[in-house]
């Protein structure tokens, strides 16, 4: 079990003394899951468009990504992870991270993407990384 949890959604947040345990990540991706739910009410899929890009990463702990819309959810794959982040939760959840995850901030037609260092950021040196994202219309 955790340690830490995160302050709006309580996911997992470990320390390197905590065992992971399955269950965790299984009530992880419930609230995840509800949270993503509730937000599919209040945009309808009809009012969704989907955007796919890549960039290589820089290695800097905070990087902008600019996309054609207001971003509604992102997924990000790259550097043997994959991130996860919705619009009002500000968090960039990643499963494979056990000791943090990064942050990110929604703007109207781009996300930031912050972390304690590049890997939490997505955003390492040398690897590339492929960004899905929802749209609202």
């Amino acid at each position: 079990m955790s340690t830490n949890q995160t302050a709006h959604y309580q996911l997992s947040q470990w320390v390197k003394s905590d065992q992971v345990k399955m269950e965790d990540f299984n009530a992880d991706n419930a609230k995840i899951d509800a949270a993503l739910a509730a937000l599919a009410t209040k945009v309808p899929a009809s009012h969704l468009s989907a955007y796919s890009t890549s960039y290589s990463g820089n290695g800097a702990t905070s990087r902008t990504h600019t996309l054609p819309g207001k971003p509604v959810m992102v997924m990000i794959q790259g550097s043997n992870r994959m991130y996860f982040g919705a619009r009002g939760i500000g968090i960039l959840f990643c499963p494979f991270l056990t000791d943090g995850y990064g942050s990110v901030s929604w703007g109207a037609d781009s996300i930031t993407i912050s972390g304690a260092n590049s890997d939490r950021g997505a955003n390492q040196t040398g690897f590339n990384y492929s960004m899905f994202a929802l749209l609202e219309k």
